[in-house]
C-alpha cells in the first residue's frame, strides 16, 4: 500500500477536488483533498460571484498528504470560480448546457442503411 500511495502523490502532486459546485441556497461547502508530495498551505482565491467565507482550509497552517479540508463559499447565484491554484479551478454556479433537439427528421442510431445491406450480404454469404 505504501508504494501505491507514493505513486499517487508523485503522479498527481495537486488537489483532488470537484470541478463544479452550485450554491442553490447562497452557500456551499466544498471538500478538497491534498495529494501533494509535501505539506501545502492554503493559497485559494475566488473570482466572479464567489466569496470564501470560511472553512477549515483557511484556518489550517498546512495540509498534509491525503488530508481533507473544506471551503465555505457564498454566492448570489451568479457564475464564479474558486481557484485552488492557477491551474486547479472549481466552477461555481456554471450553467449546464442543454442538448439541442433536431426538430424531427433525421433521428436514428449508429446502424445506417448501408450497414444493413452489408449485414444482409454477410448473411447470404454465410448461408452458402
Amino acid at each position: 500500500m505504501h508504494y501505491s500511495k507514493q505513486f499517487i502523490l508523485d503522479t498527481v502532486n495537486g488537489w483532488h477536488y470537484p470541478t463544479l459546485a452550485n450554491t442553490s441556497n447562497g452557500t456551499a461547502t466544498i471538500t478538497v483533498q491534498s495529494l501533494h508530495v509535501n505539506p501545502t498551505v492554503d493559497t485559494a482565491y475566488t473570482s466572479g460571484d464567489a466569496t470564501i467565507t470560511g472553512g477549515t482550509c483557511t484556518t489550517m497552517s498546512s495540509v498534509s498528504a491525503f488530508k481533507t479540508c473544506t471551503y465555505e463559499i457564498e454566492s448570489q447565484g451568479g457564475i464564479g470560480a474558486l481557484h485552488l491554484t492557477d491551474n486547479e479551478t472549481i466552477s461555481i454556479n456554471k450553467p449546464t448546457p442543454t442538448p439541442e433537439t433536431s426538430g424531427g427528421g433525421e433521428e436514428g442510431g449508429s446502424l445506417g442503411f448501408l450497414s444493413l445491406i452489408g449485414l444482409l450480404g454477410l448473411g447470404v454469404i454465410r448461408r452458402k
